[in-house]
């Protein structure tokens, strides 16, 4: 099928289409291009799992120490901080090695396309380390100077999402890639960030390898609608860390150490539920007008006489392996 020019298919952040020499774009012959397989509960027991040691690290086990000590017995505020900073960096501590290992050890297998080089990491990976060391000052500094800066620790999570938000942000605006993001050789135009982030987690977390990482990127060629969609859901986490930020440097100032140590951690998750659960919202709502792109597109190509109507194509919704071998042999 011949894909319409720019001009004819969707106005807004579209991709300027600069891509690896290397990097092919291949057209799924029902439609568009699909990405099978991914949905949130593709091993969902190792994943609750996960979600559950990140919460006891990072929320449970802090406030039962830091609420439990402080009740019953007389350490002073620096060593209560000090042990509550080492409580958060527990789960870093594990994930960000165990991923790197993984990486790493299964490349060919879960690495970006085109970039051979093993010690090479992911997009997701490089913001997360970025992430951690920033994340590392406020717990490491506030209690090891007299007197402790409880105020300082309290904004640790604001300085773990700053970043994040940081990078988002810039990847709205296309800079060409200073390394290589994920797939994307250096020099090459940056894609919205949410996009390396799907791509890196389908592809290592919930270990779909190479085949989802083409996967994406042959959709987000395919497709205007899907770049927009990458687009608005990094908008979307870009002003969600910011507002996280504001909320937490109020509670800050203004409320007691005591009280807004727990009251930002909770903050925290409850941040991150609520923005995830919109999230989702946007992606059914930018799948609903992908799909209606797409019927549009298909109509003008069958009446040009560029193709003849293939049933089903229009169908844009993630499907499993099953479903898909199914639609194919139908």
């Amino acid at each position: 099928m011949t894909e319409p020019t720019p001009q004819e298919t969707h106005p807004p952040r579209r991709d300027s289409r600069h891509h690896h020499p290397n990097h092919t774009v291949h057209q799924h012959p029902a439609g568009l291009p699909l990405i099978q397989g991914f949905n949130l509960w593709h091993r969902k027991w190792s994943n609750l799992a996960y979600a559950g040691f990140i919460l006891f690290c990072n929320l449970a086990l802090p406030c039962i120490l830091f609420y439990v000590l402080k009740d019953n017995t007389h350490m002073t505020l620096r060593e209560l901080i000090g042990i509550s900073s080492a409580t958060l960096g527990v789960s870093s501590s594990f994930d960000g090695p165990f991923r790197t290992w993984k990486l790493w050890k299964n490349r060919p297998y879960y690495g970006p396309l085109n970039d051979p080089v093993r010690w090479h990491m992911d997009f997701t990976m490089h913001l997360y380390s970025y992430a951690l060391l920033i994340f590392a000052l406020p717990l490491a500094i506030a209690s090891a100077v007299k007197p402790p800066m409880p105020d300082f620790f309290c904004m640790s999570t604001p300085m773990l999402v700053g970043p994040v938000g940081l990078v988002f942000l810039i990847s709205l605006f296309r800079p060409k890639c200073p390394f290589w993001c994920s797939s994307d050789a250096p020099g090459t135009r940056m894609k919205p960030a949410v996009f390396y982030m799907f791509e890196d987690i389908g592809a290592v977390d919930f270990r779909h390898g190479k085949e989802f990482r083409e996967a994406v990127n042959k959709r987000y060629d395919a497709s205007p609608p899907w770049q927009d969609l990458m687009w608005y859901l990094t908008a979307w986490w870009a002003f969600g860390t910011a507002i996280y930020f504001g909320v937490t440097a109020a509670i800050t100032w203004t409320v007691r150490f005591g009280i807004s140590f727990g009251l930002i951690l909770g903050v925290f998750f409850i941040w991150l539920v609520v923005w995830a659960v919109l999230s989702l919202w946007i992606v059914k709502w930018g799948l609903r007008r992908e799909e209606v792109w797409w019927k549009q597109h298909q109509a003008k190509a069958v009446e040009e006489g560029k193709v003849e109507r293939v049933e089903g194509a229009s169908e844009v919704e993630d499907m499993t392996p099953r479903e898909s071998q199914m639609t194919e042999r139908t």
